[in-house]
């Protein structure tokens, strides 16, 4: 033995180190394993119900992390974190760190870092919590709550309503109904956390006031020349979507900040003429046509006056790139801009631009329902079914394109953020933002007094006293939102007010307001003028639909364990028809749809489970793209056991990396 160690030696091998062994590995192995599968957990959006707050395709879809210790136990997050604990011991251990001053160092911190994570994680009730109204939860939807027996998936909604919650859906909020008095009491979601609503704004119409140049009609009787002229000019107003009225409004180009500023001057008042409606469209390119687009049908006069057709005439059909917002549309055929983006035509007013989604497109490489169908004259030829624009079409890759069943009536939760320079001292500044049934009010001075708004049913003042300083910079906010007036001034946010007795719409129709006016003697620069809506939750994705309180499900599991209790075959159908077990399936939660509302009875218990388990919790879900989102109004609630975990953050792509509420 003596001989083959020294032989070892002499051969000038080296014995392999603990950071090179097995052992090590192993050890390595085992905290990734803790690390992926009991702590932290990566999932893909595949689809657009959650947009947009999360982006979904089956392709390019955010990535995010689910923290999967939020609502277990206390004993597994103090297993894991003990177990990640003695992992680290084990390595110095093995290593005998303790001999390497540096490794010890490393090694302190890392042990100190899981054990400081775990508290504080402990103490924000980031683990081993509660589910919390608004979390963004990642739960496995189990296909037999439609009646199906397909695989369960992991599905990734926001969490609404809470157990024995009753939860009313109307006019595009949240309300919570008192068992006792019957009364419902608006959500707000800022209460919750103050930062969610700021991620929920999404753009209706953001101006830079970006004006093109306009050529000078050289031939009159050119009619290219003059559609390219027209182009420019519609192009032009079209990009500022506001109607100015009275007083004097001009767009100038800032020599000094490359920009197009507004200038306005005397009595004037800046309306948002469109309505706001709960459309969203995914960016990208998708196909529109432009309905009476000049392009299309430009003509020339040939010899002899005859009308010929301009071979520099363009289709109707165009693929405009979308942005992630309701910046307007341009027709890459005539220039247009298009504010808004519609579904059809009769929501179009007329004498508006209108731009539509072709619905008969198909996308290439797609198969499509195609139908064999023959002509009057016998011959056979294939009919394609038009393609599907909702959320079904969303792991196809073809347009998303939404906006439900809710066009009829307006999105009444708005924000107006103006960027303003007073030019001269003098005037008021006054901004009004919401629906007719609640908007908010604020009026601001520019060097003199303001107008006196009275607070009325519908109007909602915001009393805080503010002046602006000429010749400098401002940027105001105002909002109406969930029943709350929110204002700021230069990134100071203002304390919120609430609305008293702020009750569900049911079927009545909103109307939006959105409006910026000037007393006499204001004279001012404007440089921004944004308008954002909140999101709309739609009562159901069907008006016609009715919802059947009683779930397949739950109807089938009754109906299973009398079976089990011994109870006849004859005996059950006899009280199916009898409807007698009616009762007995709903009496732990119910979902029923009412003339313009949604009323949502959450279980305490899951009905669904045997009776031995106990205190199994139910809840609500829905997605913030209401109108594209199968949920809990479709089928039913979640009960706790399947939560995976709470959305944490987006880590992919980097542009869009955040934090989630």
């Amino acid at each position: 033995m003596a001989d083959q160690a020294s032989d070892s030696e002499s051969s000038g091998k080296k014995t392999p180190s603990f950071w090179d062994s097995w052992t090590f590995f192993a050890i390595f192995l085992i905290a990734i394993v803790i690390l992926r599968f009991f702590v932290f957990e990566p999932f893909k959006i595949p689809s657009g119900s959650m947009e947009p707050t999360l982006i979904g395709h089956e392709d390019y879809g955010d990535r995010i992390l689910t923290n999967k210790m939020a609502y277990v136990p206390l004993w597994q997050v103090l297993a894991a974190a003990g177990g990640l604990a003695a992992l680290i011991v084990a390595a110095c251990v093995g290593g005998r760190v303790w001999k390497r001053p540096k490794l010890l160092v490393i090694f302190g911190l890392l042990l100190l870092a899981v054990v400081a994570g775990f508290s504080s994680a402990l103490m924000r009730g980031a683990m081993a919590g509660e589910p919390r109204r608004l979390d963004i939860v990642v739960f496995s939807y189990d296909p037999a709550w439609m009646g199906k027996h397909d695989t369960p998936k992991n599905y990734i909604k926001r969490l609404v309503g809470l157990p024995g919650d009753t939860l009313v859906v109307s006019g595009g909020d949240l309300f919570l109904r008192d068992k006792v008095t019957l009364k419902d009491e608006i959500i707000r979601k800022w209460e919750y956390d103050p930062e969610l609503q700021e991620n929920l704004w999404q753009p209706v119409a953001r101006c830079t006031f970006r004006e093109k140049p306009v050529p000078e009609l050289k031939d009159a009787n050119d009619l290219f020349e003059q559609m390219k002229r027209e182009t420019a000019l519609t192009e032009n107003a079209a990009a500022f979507p506001w109607k100015p009225e009275g007083g004097s409004a001009k767009r100038l180009y800032d020599e000094h900040e490359k920009r197009w500023v507004l200038t306005m001057e005397g009595e004037c008042e800046l309306n948002y003429p469109f309505r706001v409606t709960n459309v969203y469209c995914k960016m990208g390119r998708w196909p529109f046509k432009h309905i009476g687009c000049p392009m299309n049908k430009l003509e020339r006069t040939g010899e002899g006056g005859v009308l010929l057709r301009d071979t520099r005439a363009k289709s109707e059909i165009i693929r405009p790139v979308l942005p992630n917002s309701w910046s307007g549309v341009r027709c890459p055929n005539c220039g247009e801009v298009c504010f808004p983006l519609v579904r059809d035509l009769a929501q179009v007013p007329d004498g508006q631009p209108q731009i539509v989604p072709d619905f008969d497109w198909t996308p290439i490489n797609e198969k499509s329902d195609s139908k064999s169908k023959t002509d009057e004259q016998g011959e056979s030829k294939e009919e394609k079914a038009p393609p599907d624009y909702g959320d079904v079409s969303a792991a196809r890759g073809t347009p998303f394109f939404y906006g439900g069943h809710s066009m009829e009536s307006e999105v009444g939760d708005l924000k107006i953020e103006i960027a303003v320079e007073p030019l001269a001292a003098g005037g008021a500044m006054t901004i009004e933002v919401g629906s007719d049934k609640h908007y908010a009010a604020w009026s601001l001075s520019l060097g003199s007094g303001v107008p006196k708004l009275d607070e009325t049913a519908s109007r909602h003042v915001c009393t805080e006293a503010a002046t602006l300083a000429m010749g400098q910079a401002h940027v105001v906010s105002l909002a109406y939102v969930d029943g709350t007036v929110m204002a700021s001034l230069d990134g100071l946010a203002l304390a919120p007010k609430k609305i008293p007795g702020v009750a569900p719409l049911g079927a009545a129709k909103l109307h939006h307001v959105a409006r910026v006016s000037f007393t006499p003697g204001a004279s001012v620069r404007v440089t921004r003028l944004d308008l954002y809506h909140d999101l709309y939750y739609t009562t159901s994705l069907d008006n016609t639909f009715g919802f059947d309180p009683i779930s397949r499900a739950s109807l089938e599991t009754t109906i299973q364990k009398r079976r089990d209790n011994g109870v006849s075959e004859k005996t059950i159908q006899k009280d199916i028809k009898d409807g007698k077990l009616i009762p007995e399936a709903i009496r732990d939660g119910k979902r029923t749809f009412e003339e313009g509302l949604f009323v949502a009875e959450i279980p305490k218990f899951n009905p669904l489970a045997p009776e031995s388990d106990m205190n199994r919790d139910m809840f609500m879900v829905m997605g913030d793209n209401s109108p594209s989102s199968q949920d809990s109004r479709v089928w039913g609630f979640v009960p706790r056991e399947n939560f995976v975990g709470r959305g944490t953050l987006v880590w992919w792509p980097p542009s869009r990396w955040r934090i989630l509420h």
